[in-house]
């Protein structure tokens, strides 16, 4: 099964991810490089957390609307590939909630998921507020900030390309 199109219920995600885990079971040296992969993703999202907690902690703690919303919470295929391929569950999910209602991974305290664990849409959806702090940086600073997303941005689309063919291959074979 490829699933494109973000996943809206636990158990769209339960049988999805089976699927996305059954490849990495069944033709682990297939996936090898695809392991690979998502450990360089991962290894990215890590190296930018120190500065988007810079950028965080100067503007959410003051913020006043509700920014982080189910939609950008919400995995989609690419995101359960990462997942499976470095060996990680699902977080606990909860059906029933509305795109625009706050975030179900949201505390009071900030995201329950670390950084690495989220869904990729959220990891790389800023607010007006935490672009204007990026727009203060020095140049060099948000050069480094931009390469290093669009890096893991190109690193995750290869991931995800390369499950899919080694998906279309087992299809293929019957």
């Amino acid at each position: 099964m490829v699933v494109t199109a973000t996943l809206t219920t636990s158990e769209e995600l339960r049988e999805v991810y089976r699927d996305v885990r059954f490849i990495f079971e069944s033709y682990p040296r297939e996936a090898e490089n695809i392991r690979r992969l998502a450990l360089e993703v991962k290894t990215g999202i890590e190296a930018t957390d120190p500065l988007i907690q810079e950028m965080t902690s100067e503007v959410c703690p003051h913020c006043k609307s509700s920014n982080c919303t189910n939609l950008n919470g919400r995995f989609d295929w690419c995101d359960l590939i990462y997942l499976a391929a470095l060996g990680l569950e699902l977080p606990p999910f909860r059906d029933g909630l509305r795109d625009e209602e706050p975030c179900q991974f949201l505390s009071e305290r900030g995201c329950i998921l670390t950084r690495a664990m989220r869904p990729h849409r959220c990891n790389w959806w800023y607010c007006e507020p935490l672009l204007e702090v990026i727009e203060k940086w020095p140049p060099r600073k948000q050069r480094m900030f931009i390469s290093s997303i669009e890096k893991i941005t190109q690193t995750r689309k290869r991931m995800c390309n390369e499950f899919k063919e080694i998906q279309d291959g087992v299809r293929k074979a019957g």
